[in-house]
């Protein structure tokens, strides 16, 4: 049976065995141990070929040495222009992206926007009108500030790392931005996988430690860390400001806490990056410290060490390795910026230097020589994209066997990929499916869904904020068993954590039933969830007033209470509010409570709030 793309691929050129996967471009080095350093390297294959997309030169005179003769040399120029590849200009592109239509987008990092390239070379801008700032919207009306790293979903939607607004953007294919929460501030790496899920590289900061860690962002909106626990590794919810809430595992002391998997122990500079890369099986590439790092998604760590050949010009730096992207045959292109190059590296970790400057004896010349690369990707044909930052322009790589990719290029229209080259994504599920989901989601609690409706259930003029049942919600805690008590109080913090849960003053009175409970197990049951419940400093008032009001008499929450108040008014800045009420617990009987405020006290002093704790101390003692 003959697929309809096949005699386009053979009209190209391009073998057969392209035609079932993409190009295979064997290694170069035999597998060759550490432990035999006097073993023969085989030869250097050529250099990949270097094509112009966008970006402009002029060309002018210049002498190579002393005695040279004069030569053209083309000197690049950074603007701010759309048009046509020859009249477009950049300044500092970095991270790129390209879809299955062969469209290109850039981070124009200095223009603060996001460009996007045809593939007939027209430059035109995506996102963003070249003004620094902080604003969602469509397209002229976002603002960003030097965005980095890009990618792409499935579904067309494309994420773009903010870097000094320190926040991921996510834009549809209309060009409407929107921002979406992260943990730590992100660096610049960046990839999609499967099932809508984002990866990012992000460095988080925590009493003068510092964690170069991974963070994957799920369609729920929720974000996770990676995390290592007797060598396997897996992923847990986290998000900033989790530890500093009571009961959380994350940076505590307790036996069990939970740290992030570290990458290296020197801190990055704002204008580093730390990229990513992800195979279609899901796993994770990371060059760290000289060492290849695959993560499977089982969770599995393989550690390559890099093998370099005696001709290459110099080890990988890690203080400017840039972009990364991963072949389906499992090797990895490495932008290696501070070396002006592109490495590949083999997948038992032998390195080639395949475009970039190869020694100090050749000439400059603009076709196959890099200033300060930064960006790589490559899209399901094989063709290769780098961002010439410090010349400001757009790149593609040609492999020596790969020549077919030229005459691709001059195509009027793109051939569609075959199938096995698109991953299983959401879009082929019925909208059906997600909204049965969600409703299910919604209804989950069996006593709150007698009397509440749900918002995907109502019509047009019926939605509005999901109600909560009272009456039925006070009987049983008046009148219920302990377990149906605990089950109630479960079933009202589930239904306060959805984005339509009404505000924390409608439910005023609930929570205060709760908290003049008799059972201490009922009401540790609540403050638990007190940091997850409160969204916003209005909410934060109202279990303000609310815990000034409570007399709690188990001297373990009274010791959480404390902590809860220091959250409040770390993350919502209440300290106005929070330190009459600490002060209140120095007046505690018991010592280790007395202790425990003091020391919380001592610290929000020592933050700058003297004038809020000094006068209050002194009227507590006289």
């Amino acid at each position: 049976m003959r697929v309809k793309h096949l005699p386009i691929y053979a009209k190209l050129g391009v073998q057969s065995g392209f035609r079932s996967t993409l190009p295979v471009q064997e290694s170069p080095y035999a597998p060759i141990p550490i432990s035999m350093p006097e073993a023969v390297l085989p030869r250097v294959r050529p250099h990949y070929e270097v094509l112009t997309v966008a970006g402009r030169f002029d060309q002018v005179t210049a002498q190579h040495g002393v005695s040279g003769t004069p030569l053209p040399v083309p000197v690049w120029r950074s603007g701010f222009r759309n048009g046509r590849g020859p009249q477009a200009l950049f300044n500092k592109p970095t991270g790129l992206v390209v879809d299955t239509q062969g469209i290109l987008y850039v981070a124009d990092t200095l223009n603060h926007c996001i460009r996007k390239v045809s593939r007939q070379g027209k430059v035109s801008t995506f996102a963003g009108n070249g003004e620094r700032g902080f604003q969602d919207g469509l397209g002229a009306q976002a603002r960003f500030n030097q965005p980095t790293g890009l990618a792409l979903d499935g579904l067309g939607f494309l994420y773009v790392v903010d870097s000094f607004n320190q926040a991921l953007r996510k834009i549809s294919s209309q060009g409407e931005t929107h921002t979406l929460p992260i943990c730590g501030q992100p660096l610049g790496g960046i990839a999609c996988g499967p099932q809508g899920v984002v990866y990012l590289t992000t460095e988080l900061r925590f009493e003068k430690q510092f964690y170069l860690t991974l963070c994957r962002l799920l369609p729920t909106g929720q974000s996770e860390l990676l995390v290592e626990q007797s060598g396997v590794f897996s992923w847990k919810a986290y998000k900033n400001g989790d530890q500093n809430k009571p009961f959380n595992p994350w940076f505590c002391e307790r036996a069990d806490r939970l740290l992030p998997f570290s990458l290296s122990n020197q801190a990055f500079r704002a204008d580093e990056r730390l990229d990513l890369a992800l195979d279609r099986q899901g796993a994770i590439y990371l060059v760290d410290r000289q060492r290849l790092l695959k993560i499977s998604p089982e969770g599995d760590l393989t550690l390559t060490p890099l093998r370099y050949k005696g001709e290459e010009n110099g080890r990988i730096s890690p203080e400017k390795m840039a972009g990364l992207t991963v072949d389906e045959q499992g090797h990895v292109l490495v932008v290696d910026s501070f070396h002006h190059c592109v490495r590949k590296v083999a997948p038992d970790g032998w390195v080639e230097t395949v475009a970039g400057y190869r020694s100090f004896e050749q000439p400059w010349n603009e076709k196959d020589q890099f200033c300060k690369p930064q960006g790589i990707a490559m899209d399901h044909l094989g063709r290769i994209f780098v961002s010439d930052t410090g010349n400001w322009r757009i790149c593609q790589l040609i492999p020596p066997e790969a020549q077919w990719q030229k005459r691709l290029n001059k195509m009027p229209w793109f051939p569609a990929p075959p199938r096995h080259w698109q991953e299983p994504l959401a879009r082929s599920a019925p909208k059906e499916g997600l909204l049965s989901f969600m409703r299910k989601s919604l209804n989950k609690s069996a006593h709150l869904r007698k009397a509440a409706p749900s918002v995907l259930n109502a019509g047009p003029a019926e939605k509005s904020l999901p109600s909560l049942p009272e009456k039925h919600f006070q009987d049983v805690m008046q009148h219920g068993s302990r377990s149906q008590q605990l089950a109630s109080v479960r079933e009202l913090a589930e239904v306060l954590r959805l984005p339509e849960a009404p505000k924390a003053a409608l439910c005023k009175d609930l929570f205060a039933t709760v908290l003049y409970h008799e059972d201490v197990s009922v009401r540790a049951l609540l403050i638990r969830e007190v940091c997850d419940l409160v969204k916003n400093p209005d909410d934060a008032l109202v279990w303000l007033s609310l815990l000034e009001k409570h007399q709690e008499s188990n001297r373990i929450l009274r010791k959480y209470l404390i902590d809860i108040l220091c959250y409040l008014g770390q993350t919502y800045l209440l300290y106005g509010h929070v330190v009459p009420l600490l002060v209140d617990f120095i007046r505690d009987t018991e010592q280790d409570v007395v202790d425990h405020a003091f020391e919380r006290l001592l610290k929000i002093r020592n933050a700058g709030y003297e004038s809020l704790v000094d006068p209050l101390i002194e009227e507590l003692t006289r």
